[in-house]
């Protein structure tokens, strides 16, 4: 199993991405998202309300939809489409094989500040849930970007506190 947590990286204290539009969250909880999931695995037909309910969500032209759990009773789940899912930043990656005995986790962001640690984003889980680096990552486009931006955040950071002083 692999388990990404993530979090909004425009509302976060150092944020590292260049795009700061706040995530556009659908809550379809209440309407029955999953059924029409389940039709469409099933390459069943959907009716006219169906069809309207995805017309109107698609109006709202969100970064993530979420719905009500089949797997856990009052659970949620989040679906994130591309333009959503490339505004989150990642907090921590975990990966567990062989019912727990090989399990590993990459922090890719620390403390309750949510403070990045950019290099992890260059850790790779090896065979046997090892991790692993990619020593090219801080010289990459991607890298370059983040830390760009992280130290933009703390330069406005320490510019409000002069300005408290």
């Amino acid at each position: 199993m692999i388990l990404f947590k993530a979090y909004d990286d425009a509302t976060s204290t150092w944020p590292t991405l260049m795009d700061q539009e706040p995530l556009v969250l659908v809550d379809a909880r209440d309407f029955e998202i999953q059924a029409i999931i389940d039709k469409v695995d099933n390459a069943a037909p959907l009716n006219k309300t169906e069809l309207e309910l995805l017309r109107m969500i698609k109006a709202q032209d969100p970064d993530c939809l979420v719905y009500k759990s089949h797997a856990r009773a009052g659970g949620e789940n989040y679906l994130f489409y591309e333009k959503g899912f490339n505004k989150l930043a990642l907090r921590e990656v975990r990966l567990s094989l062989n019912g727990g005995r090989n399990r590993n986790s990459v922090a890719c962001a620390v403390s309750s500040d949510y403070l990045p640690v950019l290099e992890a984003y260059g850790c790779y889980f090896s065979p046997i849930a090892r991790i692993g680096k990619d020593l090219t990552y801080p010289e990459s486009s991607e890298y370059r970007m983040r830390k760009q931006y992280m130290e933009l955040s703390f330069s406005q950071y320490r510019e409000h506190e002069h300005e408290q002083d």
